[in-house]
């Protein structure tokens, strides 16, 4: 079974080492993955212990949370995307529910951005879903680790259709930046909140973010999609302005 593959692909070797709280590692890691049910938690840095990704701008975690038997997350920022003078953050995850129903709290962040004269933002997101997904984008002008200064974007909750099974959906929002502290450095956090209310939903998407200088800049949504599982799962792909 295609599920069965993807579980023993992505997982099989990666449980061990990376559950609950606490699992963070390498205090100067700025490039931070948080997945949480409320009642397990695990944390990796880029580097440190349980980070599936070998690539210094990438985090990957992969394991079993709380009611869910399948997660696999991966957050990318600079210098893969964007770099210090480019804010770019880019979360995706596919989520399978086990048994029961659940929730999950998916948070990204990345510090030390030095982009000057921040004006807007935005936030895309695309994925299914079998339950209900929803994501938030903020800017922190004091530079701390998830923080929560200024919302850029606030998409969703979209959710599953009338027929059982999993929907797709897509959204985009821009904001303007105003604040009267605009100095970097600063940090960028993407928060996914995932609730399914039965055994074997899955919800997958790709949510990117990016912050500019300019009224001119621009953003756009995941684009290719490609196949994975049953014929829902994806991974998005978006064209990406060239980094300065």
């Amino acid at each position: 079974m295609v599920l069965n593959q993807i579980k023993a692909g992505w997982i099989g070797a990666s449980i061990a080492g990376v559950m609950l709280a606490g699992m963070s590692s390498g205090a100067n890691a700025a490039l931070m993955l948080e997945i949480s049910s409320g009642t397990d938690t695990a944390i990796v840095t880029d580097g440190g212990l349980g980070d599936l990704s070998a690539a210094v701008g990438q985090v990957r975690f992969s394991g079993a949370i709380g009611g869910f038997s399948i997660n696999i997350s991966t957050g990318t920022s600079k210098p893969i995307i964007g770099n210090a003078d480019f804010g770019s953050l880019d979360l995706s995850s596919i989520d399978v529910s086990g048994p029961a129903a659940g929730t999950l709290t998916i948070r990204l962040t990345d510090t030390d951005f030095l982009q000057p004269n921040i004006t807007s933002g935005g936030l895309a997101i695309a994925g299914i879903t079998g339950g209900t997904v929803a994501a938030k984008a903020y800017i922190d002008f004091s530079n701390a680790a998830f923080g929560q200064g200024v919302e850029i974007a606030d998409l969703g909750p979209f959710v599953d259709g009338p027929l059982p099974g999993s929907s797709s959906f897509s959204d985009t929002e821009f904001s303007s930046i105003v604040t009267s502290d605009n100095t970097p450095p600063f940090s960028l956090t993407i928060v996914a909140s995932i609730m399914h209310t039965g055994a074997g939903q899955l919800s997958s998407f790709d949510a990117a973010l990016d912050v500019f200088s300019t009224p001119s800049d621009d953003i756009s949504a995941p684009g290719t999609l490609a196949v994975l599982g049953f014929g829902l799962l994806w991974f998005g792909t978006r064209k990406r302005r060239s980094q300065r």
